[in-house]
């Protein structure tokens, strides 16, 4: 009953937390006659991501409990399926594109606009900047939501993680309740956004593909259907959109806390763009962010402020900050019994067993 009340008072992850400070940060609950591991041991998540990876995969119950939201799409895959659809992603999310810093400038100046407002919720403000970047930079279109008062997909979105996260808490009973019975509205307005923004993507599918088309152009230049495209919208969004805009959230509140960290910042900025005359007195090295837009080499040369999102990186994780209401649980089964590296003994540094089928979160 203590994880369904710190659920429902958004304090999951604290909940979550202290149990496994408690239990040798690995811990099994049992949730109406299902197994579920939980853990945050680096030696664990190692071995569920990188070691012992294929392994786990994604269960049918969590495919039937998400499928609403990311549908057949790459965050339900596994295996070798997995592994090509990645490649196709890969392509497009492992790079930044010239055109990127440009989109990302227009939707920063609304954004400042709308923080300038007393009162504004800057959390709030960051998530809708992050939609309209990452619609417009991977779906072709931006959703514009930082110059608009109504949020429908957002509103949408979150029901439907709200209800998937606590069915998966279910287990195999979760499985039998249906999003379309829970929060029917929701899930029409997905499929209609989703339905919208694969027709506006095979309209441009006609002309030829270029460097500058994105990943969802491309996707159906290598061939893949609407159905698939409707998936890898909700996908692209998810992926590109709450794990940032969690790390930029904390790292917001975090210079706003330590000011000195903020004035050291801008000052490597001034210190590494001061502006350049020839002899003539004629600009030969324009500014960054006073006179032209950054590029890539620009960004290496910001040693201190790389620090300083790498920090806030390690104090604020977006798999482990997000509430679980938000985002969801980043779940995986045994494809086959398995070990995991650490959480057995006295002091947790023994391996534990994990049979086939039980549901392991990495907390």
């Amino acid at each position: 009953m203590a994880m369904f009340k710190a659920l429902r008072k958004h304090k999951f992850y604290h909940w979550t937390k202290g149990m496994l400070e408690d239990y040798n940060h690995t811990m099994e609950l049992r949730l109406l006659g299902t197994k579920l591991v939980m853990t945050d041991d680096p030696e664990n998540i190692k071995a569920i991501q990188d070691t012992q990876f294929w392994e786990v995969a994604k269960s049918e119950e969590q495919h039937e409990i998400f499928k609403h939201i990311l549908g057949d799409a790459i965050f339900s895959m596994n295996g070798e399926e997995w592994k090509r659809e990645a490649a196709l992603y890969k392509a497009h999310m492992g790079r930044v594109r010239e055109s990127d810093f440009e989109v990302t400038e227009r939707h920063m100046l609304n954004a400042f606009n709308l923080l300038a407002e007393d009162g504004r919720d800057a959390f709030d403000v960051i998530d809708r900047l992050q939609l309209d970047i990452v619609t417009e930079v991977f779906c072709g279109e931006s959703t514009n939501s930082l110059t608009s008062n109504q949020q429908p997909f957002r509103d949408a979105m979150e029901t439907l993680q709200k209800i998937a996260s606590f069915r998966q808490l279910l287990g195999k009973v979760g499985v039998a309740l249906d999003d379309k019975w829970l929060a029917p509205q929701a899930v029409k307005f997905i499929d209609e956004y989703q339905d919208a923004f694969a027709g506006k993507a095979f309209a441009r599918a006609s002309k030829p593909a270029s460097a500058t088309t994105c990943l969802i152009d491309d996707l159906i230049h290598k061939g893949k259907n609407r159905a698939d495209i409707k998936n890898a919208v909700t996908s692209t969004l998810l992926a590109g959109k709450d794990p940032s805009t969690t790390t930029m959230a904390f790292g917001f509140y975090e210079i706003a806390s330590h000011p000195h960290v903020f004035a050291r910042m801008k000052a490597e900025v001034q210190e590494q763009y001061v502006q350049v005359f020839d002899s003539n007195q004629k600009l030969s090295d324009p500014s960054i962010g006073y006179d032209r837009l950054p590029v890539m080499s620009d960004l290496h040369k910001l040693k201190f402020v790389k620090m300083v999102i790498k920090e806030n990186l390690r104090h604020h994780h977006p798999c482990h900050e997000t509430d679980v209401a938000a985002v969801g649980f980043n779940a995986r089964v045994p494809v086959k019994d398995m070990t995991l590296p650490r959480g057995g003994g006295p002091d947790g540094k023994s391996s534990i067993a994990v049979l086939k089928g039980t549901q392991i979160s990495k907390a």
